[in-house]
């Protein structure tokens, strides 16, 4: 039991356990990065939609969101990753949302897939139950067409977080169970994103503009969820200690005694009325409703498949591709293998919707080689370069091993003849 003269020693081995998981995180990338694409090709085949993964700059602090198929009418879903998040720890959020589509595509087999949405009912519900806030804000001045801009995503933004939260729970309990290599990343990728929350939470003028029924809605999810990152990670973490000394903090407590009561036993679907649950007992029940899921819309398009698109154009490419992969070498020669590993993982995040070999145009970017711009058959040899040079039991799967072992033939030769 934890007391006021344990707390520093408690505290002191925390923050050693959390500078272990970054080491941990950074060595675990490799196989991290395998997970994810055994997952990701996993999640296309229950689903039966190809996957999508691109990097988006949110207004808002969220990591990362999905965007699935049947939702949006395309034959494909949509996986969008915070842009400046740190590289080790993506395949976090990358599990994350693939396993929200896991989840939706297990109800869907099994005709239970319900779709969460507000409309006009709902938000009138919810704008009149913080109708007192509002007069407030009039009193104080505020333009009508801001008051209702900010009511709007306010009640939004807290909507989606009923929703996710208790999901959210199931999802990281899932993602520690299942995927070891990618602990170390699930508790640094929660930690900030738990850090973050409570940043937003105790912002005084956030707290001062926020309608108290929201404000004290959010708060207690907030502290429920962390509680229940506090439990997954056995002590290592004391997300919730912000929130003990809140008057939500309570039902906070009574939130994450109920999921753990529920979460024992749901089916596919079942997930649906935990939300409900939750819903009542923050009393936002009538916030929201369900639109039944009627299951009709079908892919147009195969799963993607792994490796390159055009081979034959790739082998003609391998004059260049030599002169890349020799730039490559004398570029990892001057690096250490923690840098090296930056510039591979860096690139095969930014490809994984593809890179355009077949253009010469250097328009790719890179945060790890800000010196200039790359070609994409350029950007193709480093990747292979650098898995090849720090992770070499990752199968890259590119034809790109004849001018590869070509140049790196020339390359102990002086860089001269062949």
């Amino acid at each position: 039991m934890q007391d006021a003269r344990s707390k520093p020693v408690y505290d002191g081995a925390r923050q050693l356990f959390a500078k272990l998981q970054v080491d941990l995180a950074e060595r675990n990338q490799s196989e991290a990065f395998k997970v994810i694409q055994n997952y990701k090709a996993e999640m296309e085949s229950l689903s039966g939609f190809p996957i999508r993964i691109q990097e988006e700059n949110f207004e808002s602090k969220i990591g990362a969101t999905i965007q699935m198929a049947w939702k949006h009418q395309r034959d494909f879903h949509l996986v969008k990753i915070r842009a400046d998040y740190p590289p080790p720890l993506v395949s976090h959020l990358e599990s994350h949302e693939l396993t929200h589509l896991k989840l939706e595509s297990e109800a869907r087999k099994a005709g239970k897939n319900l779709f969460f949405a507000t409309s006009a009912r709902t938000r009138e519900i919810a704008i009149r139950s913080v109708s007192g806030d509002i007069r407030k804000w009039e009193k104080a001045g505020y333009p009508e067409q801001k008051i209702t801009e900010i009511t709007l995503t306010l009640v939004n933004g807290l909507c989606e977080f009923l929703f996710n939260c208790p999901l959210d729970m199931l999802i990281e309990r899932h993602i520690r169970d299942t995927f070891k290599p990618l602990q170390p990343a699930q508790f640094l990728s929660t930690r900030k994103l738990a850090l973050e929350a409570w940043q937003t939470n105790s912002n005084p003028e956030i707290r001062r503009l926020t309608p108290r029924k929201i404000f004290q809605a959010s708060l207690a999810l907030n502290g429920a969820y962390a509680l229940s990152l506090d439990d997954l990670f056995h002590g290592a973490a004391d997300f919730a200690a912000p929130y003990r000394s809140l008057d939500t903090f309570a039902l906070s407590q009574r939130l994450w005694m109920h999921w753990q009561e529920r979460a024992k036993n749901l089916g596919p679907g079942d997930e649906y009325r935990l939300v409900d649950e939750f819903a009542e007992m923050v009393g936002l029940r009538d916030w929201y409703e369900w639109h039944p899921d009627l299951g009709h819309h079908e892919a147009t398009s195969e799963p993607l498949k792994q490796g390159t698109t055009n081979p034959a154009l790739l082998e003609q490419k391998q004059p260049a591709a030599i002169f890349y992969f020799l730039d490559a070498f004398k570029r990892f020669d001057a690096m250490t293998p923690e840098q090296v590993r930056n510039v591979a993982f860096e690139i095969a995040l930014l490809g994984r919707n593809g890179l355009d070999y077949a253009a010469p145009d250097e328009k790719y970017e890179l945060r790890a080689l800000p010196d200039r711009k790359f070609s994409g058959l350029h950007l193709m040899c480093l990747m292979y370069a650098g898995f090849k040079r720090v992770a070499p039991e990752h199968e890259v799967q590119m034809d790109l091993n004849d001018p590869f072992l070509t140049a790196l033939q020339m390359h102990k030769n002086g860089g001269g003849k062949p």
